[in-house]
């Protein structure tokens, strides 16, 4: 993402706090400009504020009735106080949006695994522009957020601040979610008399090493598949048991699907058992209130090898080894017959 490193578009880079309680965010030219932080505790509702960094007036909020991985969230500016809907769109990407001077805008994620978002303008029919790209840091790099200034002066928006904390505020809230996903300490802040300070929370017992990285989400016992969204089915596990876990899997945000595959042809029977158990768990977790978005769909794919056939490659067919080629199915229309004498009797 090249674009990201191009001095003549505005930037901002994000870095933890060096208590790690907030994140602080900063300007391309290293002024620190706005505070960050978690205002609610763990397993209560989400809610977290952005602030500036020289007055302390919080600048906007984003919250949830849940927790960071809800899929709709409220958005919150301040002077002028504007209330806008963050909500994830995406069935088999990661997709969320929002609606700005009515604009409609949406971050995506080109793959789970990838660290790089770009917001676009969707402005159907025409093709979609992008007015702002993001990188997610590590240990080494910071999260840096630039805005695509020629593209956004494009359209008329008469608040173009307004669209940066936006934008920003939604990225800040991706790093939350994908935080609780790897179960990392939570940002808090305590208030009392109308004074906030932001506080981490104390940090969790440290468990045993785990073995492998499946071992540590809970998985440890279970078949390896190929892929962190896929679950292959023995005869180690109760029903129950694969169910719950693919539920588990479907809760979190960054699941777009899960896949569960049969270790075997005996494990078939099974395999559609456990997709069963998972649509009555959901049905007892009280999806099917919820709106279309969270609805769950279910197919199933057939994908099994033939375990005959010649061992080595023969030059030539034999009438055993001949192979018959697929039925096929003829769409056309039937000749319709005629009366006159045949070709045969000619």
């Amino acid at each position: 993402m090249s674009s990201l490193l191009d001095p003549s578009l505005p930037s901002l880079v994000i870095r933890p706090s060096s208590s790690g309680s907030t994140v602080e965010v900063f300007d391309a030219q290293g002024r620190k400009i706005y505070l960050y932080g978690r205002t609610s505790l763990q397993h209560t509702p989400y809610q977290a504020t952005l602030e500036d960094a020289h007055f302390g007036a919080a600048v906007s909020s984003i919250s949830t009735s849940s927790d960071a991985q809800s899929k709709v969230k409220q958005i919150q500016l301040f002077n002028p106080d504007v209330e806008l809907e963050l909500r994830s769109v995406g069935r088999m990407s990661y997709t969320w949006q929002f609606t700005w001077e009515s604009e409609l805008y949406q971050w995506k994620q080109p793959r789970l695994s990838s660290k790089e978002f770009t917001c676009f303008c969707v402005r159907k029919p025409d093709p979609d522009v992008d007015v702002s790209r993001a990188r997610l840091g590590d240990t080494k790099s910071p999260t840096i957020i630039t805005f695509q200034q020629y593209n956004i002066d494009r359209f008329s928006i008469k608040d173009h601040k307004g669209l940066e904390i936006i934008l920003l505020t939604t990225l800040l809230s991706f790093l939350d979610a994908s935080q609780e996903r790897e179960d990392r300490p939570i940002m808090i802040s305590s208030s009392a008399d109308d004074t906030t300070t932001m506080v981490p929370l104390a940090p969790p017992a440290v468990p045993p090493k785990p073995q492998n990285l499946r071992e540590e989400i809970g998985f440890g016992d279970f078949e390896e598949p190929p892929d962190p969204n896929e679950l292959t089915i023995t005869s180690a596990h109760s029903v129950e048991t694969y169910a719950q876990k693919s539920f588990d899997l479907l809760l979190d945000s960054s699941m777009l699907f899960v896949i569960l595959r049969a270790k075997s042809p005996e494990m078939i029977p099974k395999t559609v058992k456990v997709a069963e158990e998972v649509k009555r768990l959901r049905h007892r977790e009280g999806w099917e209130s919820m709106d279309e978005e969270q609805e769950i769909f279910q197919y199933v794919v057939e994908n099994i090898e033939d375990p005959t056939g010649p061992s080595k490659l023969e030059t030539k067919p034999t009438a055993g080894s001949i192979r018959r080629p697929p039925k096929v199915i003829d769409l056309n229309d039937p000749v319709p017959a005629t009366s006159g004498p045949s070709p045969s009797s000619l």
